[in-house]
């Protein structure tokens, strides 16, 4: 059995479950937060004006540098932090025994092959495959919910903050939901694992293309009520 070397003694002999769930919980929550957080400072920070195209070259940057981050997260720190509060005080942990959620992006990588060759039930290889994707696809979220608030910013003016906030969390949810959608059609084998994993930031993409295209200027204020 291949082996992983024990979370360090510092977190692993952290005084009581509580503190150590807290310190292990923080990545978890920084995943989240990346996209959620990048797409309400855009919606929220144009503060009803219009965008100028350096700034929007700016933010798309910061959404860029936010996505290569979340990679790290997503793909190994989140995964390390859930092994290590899972592992407790244990050694070793056999690398096989380790739940999808608890590999990092190359391990996953590794036992999707594993599972191809041996040619496990297809409905697991789907699933796993599916959820390699997905963590590539949650990692470029940030990336494409920005893009498509800026898309948004540029042609309509929010006069009320509590509606950029709506439009905010109305976007992040609504990838969340095609990411669900997705990952449902990918598991039952209706769309390949990669193109299931990848809609929401297709559509996303296609989303905030359209909207550029479209509208060439600023077109509409949502007045305050």
């Amino acid at each position: 059995k291949f082996l992983t070397p024990s979370v360090p003694v510092l977190l692993s002999t952290l005084p009581g479950i509580q503190v150590r769930l807290l310190v292990f919980a923080i990545p978890q929550a920084f995943t989240l937060a990346i996209p959620v957080g990048v797409a309400l400072g855009i919606f929220v920070g144009s503060g009803g004006s219009v965008v100028s195209l350096r700034s929007a070259r700016f933010v798309l940057a910061i959404a860029v540098a936010c996505s290569l981050a979340s990679i790290v997260m997503v793909g190994w720190v989140a995964p390390l932090s859930e092994r290590a509060f899972g592992a407790g005080s244990r050694a070793t942990v056999a690398l096989d025994e380790l739940t999808e959620h608890e590999l990092t992006l190359s391990e996953l990588g590794q036992r999707v092959d594993v599972y191809q060759m041996r040619s496990t039930r297809s409905c697991d290889t789907r699933r796993l495959a599916t959820y390699y994707h997905f963590r590539w696809a949650f990692s470029f979220a940030t990336f494409l919910l920005g893009l498509l608030a800026l898309s948004v910013v540029t042609h309509v003016r929010f006069r009320r903050r509590i509606l950029a906030v709506l439009a905010a969390c109305g976007a992040a949810l609504g990838w969340f939901a095609l990411s669900f959608a997705g990952t449902q059609v990918g598991n039952n084998g209706i769309l390949p694992p990669l193109v299931a994993a990848w809609l929401p930031n297709l559509a996303f993409a296609v989303a905030a293309v359209g909207i550029i295209k479209l509208s060439p200027r600023p077109t509409h204020v949502i007045p305050k009520r």
